[in-house]
């Protein structure tokens, strides 16, 4: 199964996105990395000023069984489980980790494996939200948000200011291109929050 590259920017807009939704999401990071990849999901979350709950686990899925239902949460520290609590985690996956709000996944090629192989039910929450992820893929050089800019204000026909002032008054529908659009313009403080 290939699985899509996302940057920490791109992914935390999806994330965003599934608010008031029980979506899982799993985020594949290098090794080696992980702790890197966690800290960029966390800042570009904190970005668009999307509110959420970190969940750490270590060596227990407790925390992640015990996090309010109600809050998207980010929860990582997938390497320290054994495979007892991979087991665990499968076997709660019905009753106890039902949410209303999106989870973010985020763990190494290593735990995907174990989280497939150990807690195949909790794996088929996941779905086909698995991404892997693509270091500096959220960041786009000047001349490339200008252009994006300028496609969203051809594709919606109005002016940058024009989609402000309506954002401003709640005049404008939800749109997942208009939580990019707002990003881009540097107003992430007008997401829903």
């Amino acid at each position: 199964m290939e699985i899509p590259l996302f940057g920490a920017g791109e992914l935390a807009s999806r994330f965003r996105s599934e608010a008031a939704t029980g979506t899982w999401i799993c985020l594949i990071g290098p090794e080696v990395r992980i702790e890197v990849v966690s800290s960029e999901m966390v800042h570009a979350l904190e970005a668009i000023h999307f509110s959420f709950r970190i969940i750490q686990l270590d060596r227990s899925v407790k925390p992640l069984i015990d996090a309010p239902t109600d809050l998207p949460i980010v929860a990582t520290g997938f390497g320290t489980l054994s495979d007892e609590e991979w087991q665990h985690l499968d076997q709660l996956r019905s009753s106890r980790i039902i949410r209303d709000e999106p989870a973010l996944l985020i763990m190494s090629p290593t735990s995907r494996h174990r989280l497939t192989r150990l807690a195949p039910n909790m794996a088929s929450f996941v779905g086909g939200q698995f991404f892997e992820f693509q270091e500096d893929s959220g960041r786009l050089s000047e001349d490339e948000r200008s252009n994006r800019l300028a496609e969203l204000q051809r594709q919606f026909d109005m002016t940058n200011d024009q989609f402000l002032a309506m954002v401003e008054t709640r005049a404008i529908l939800d749109e997942p291109a208009y939580a990019e659009w707002l990003v881009l313009l540097n107003r992430g403080d007008l997401l829903k929050r």
